[in-house]
């Protein structure tokens, strides 16, 4: 990653100088695009796509969080949308505490309800793992500035330290669920519906972990029950009807069946509960104008980790099945070599946050929903641009290779 920084100065024209002490450090990007040997920055061009100015009128204060311009960016910088500005939460460092507690619960947590599969894998192995790669502190950075980038317009720490509970425990759950095959992945799904069930009930067994979890699934209803909204109800039952851990076609017919797939696969619906329970915000999502638009968002966030999961994902591909990525399929299907592929996942992605953009310009014209959905929409277009900035600048996607910074 030599050419897209030489030095400490990358994030000129990306982040303000004042704003850089409020951030973790960047010490990785990763490009897609350089990766699969591809030029297509120099034709397919990202057009900057805001969300309409005019329906932030309602934002009085803007000091909870930063703003990256990364299509202004004076050297070259991976960002692979049109969707902009991003955004990140400068509560990331309270919520550190919170997430390094749960990774060490995690890593000493020796209950039954960890069975080890075949090769040994439990949780805490999973856990381990994360630490040995970036640190025992920089795995909790790593869990943290997720939260903080996808969720970024939060007023209220303790909820984005809920939030980051839920978000750790669906990856080490889908690592875990991963490395399982055949009555194994039931009994894991079987372990996380019990881990994270009804605080009312409670876990059979009791550790220092599980009363941790029942006390995080007991403190987001205490909200749901302070402010009359069911926000964190819809969070929970998202959460334990997740679908991460459904395992990709080893073949697909066309693309659009390995798409169907994905879409239930990305964990929609968990995300945008999470920016209504970030945002304390109650608004149904059942409207098909809406409905449409969020599908469209989940394309984008599915075919983004698709894209800069992939030279990760190719290095770890299973024999006997595909990895969940696009690229994997769209060589498949179309005999494309690893840069075409890439070049045209890119190429679908780009239409995506036009679609959206020209549905909020038609939307903002008609003035059809409450302040209250346009606080929504605006939080899922920060997510979209949130999650596209973790994407590049998170060292599970960069590797090694990726570090701008040295360690």
């Amino acid at each position: 990653m030599s050419d897209i920084t030489s030095s400490s100065d990358f994030l000129c024209g990306v982040l303000p100088a004042k704003d850089i002490s409020k951030i973790n450090p960047i010490l990785y990007l990763h490009d897609p695009l350089q990766a699969a040997g591809s030029n297509a920055e120099t034709f397919l061009h990202r057009t900057p796509r805001q969300f309409p100015t005019s329906e932030e009128k309602n934002i009085k204060n803007q000091s909870y969080w930063v703003t990256f311009t990364p299509l202004e960016a004076e050297r070259r910088f991976p960002y692979l949308s049109g969707i902009t500005p991003a955004h990140k939460n400068v509560f990331w460092r309270q919520t550190l505490g919170v997430v390094n507690e749960l990774l060490e619960l995690i890593q000493s947590d020796k209950s039954e309800l960890d069975p080890p599969l075949r090769d040994g894998t439990t949780l805490r192995h999973v856990c381990a793992s994360i630490g040995i790669k970036h640190g025992a502190h920089m795995a909790g950075v790593y869990f943290a500035k997720a939260t903080a980038m996808m969720y970024p317009f939060g007023e209220d720490p303790r909820r984005l330290e809920l939030i980051n509970v839920l978000m750790i425990m669906l990856w080490v759950f889908d690592d875990k669920c991963e490395k399982s095959t055949g009555e194994e992945t039931a009994n894991v799904l079987h372990e996380w519906r019990v881990r994270l069930g009804s605080a009312d009930q409670g876990c059979v067994e009791s550790s220092p972990l599980q009363t941790y979890l029942d006390k995080t699934i007991a403190a987001i209803y205490e909200y749901d029950l302070i402010t009359g909204n069911t926000a964190g109800k819809e969070m929970h039952y998202a959460t334990l009807n997740t679908e991460y851990w459904l395992k990709p076609p080893a073949k697909c017919e066309n693309l659009s069946e390995y798409l169907a797939y994905r879409y239930r696969n990305v964990g929609a619906l968990f995300v945008w509960s999470c920016v209504k329970f970030s945002l304390n915000l109650k608004v149904g999502i059942l409207d098909p104008r809406i409905a449409q638009w969020l599908e469209w968002a989940s394309m984008h966030l599915g075919m983004t980790n698709d894209l800069y999961s992939w030279a990760k994902e190719a290095k770890e591909q299973s024999e006997e099945q595909g990895p969940a990525n696009a690229i994997f399929h769209l060589k498949q299907l179309l005999s494309l070599n690893e840069r075409q592929a890439v070049e045209m996942l890119y190429s679908m992605i780009l239409p995506k946050g036009a679609l959206m953009h020209e549905q909020l310009l038609s939307w903002e014209n008609k003035c059809p929903f409450d302040d209250g959905m346009w606080a929504f929409l605006r939080g899922v277009w920060g997510t979209l641009a949130g999650h596209v900035l973790y994407s590049a600048t998170c060292a599970r996607y960069a590797g090694e290779q990726g570090r701008v910074v040295p360690g």
